[in-house]
């Protein structure tokens, strides 16, 4: 059993994926588990029944189990291990996650199951992972087939949305978030 110096308030839980085994961590413990708590279950299920894109988009990917359906949303909103409780001290569900995904790009239900950080599109992310591979301008449009007015204006978007200026900064985030 692995332990974890953080010091999370009593009863708050930290829900996260471990070489494809769920793990869970309360009081500074990290203990592996078969399945998520009902607790934490109940909470998942709430939010997901009040997210109308999701379920849509679950159906767009053929899940219609509702397990296999409440699973699929853990794992592209919840898995990832952060700061922040999945959880809270008060029996509430945390904020959603940004899950570096495998399928990023090629996901029939990217941003409609997931959420991306800082609410970024689909394409602004895109941008910001061009931004951070190096790439200058003109390739950028070139490979997204798009003029240098929508370029720059996705540049501002990010920009407004990261709450931080210039290429430099957009890649920082874009290379924070997993996006390369």
């Amino acid at each position: 059993m692995m332990t974890l110096s953080l010091a999370w308030s009593t009863g708050s839980q930290e829900f996260f994926i471990i070489d494809d085994k769920i793990a869970h961590l309360t009081n500074g413990e990290t203990v592996f588990i078969e399945d998520l708590t009902e607790q934490f279950k109940d909470l998942l299920q709430e939010e997901l029944n009040r997210d109308l894109p999701a379920q849509k988009a679950l159906i767009k990917l053929g899940i219609t189990d509702p397990k296999e359906a409440l699973n699929k949303f853990f794992h592209c909103n919840y898995s990832g291990f952060n700061s922040t409780p999945d959880i809270t001290s008060c029996g509430k569900l945390g904020p959603r996650e940004y899950i570096p995904c495998t399928e990023r790009n090629i996901c029939l239900a990217e941003g409609q199951l997931c959420k991306f950080p800082r609410q970024l599109t689909r394409r602004e992310m895109q941008v910001a992972s061009e931004v951070a591979r190096g790439n200058p301008d003109k390739m950028i449009c070139q490979d997204l087939n798009i003029d240098q007015n929508t370029l720059r204006n996705h540049k501002n978007n990010i920009e407004f949305k990261i709450q931080q200026k210039g290429k430099v900064a957009i890649a920082v985030f874009a290379i924070k978030y997993g996006l390369i």
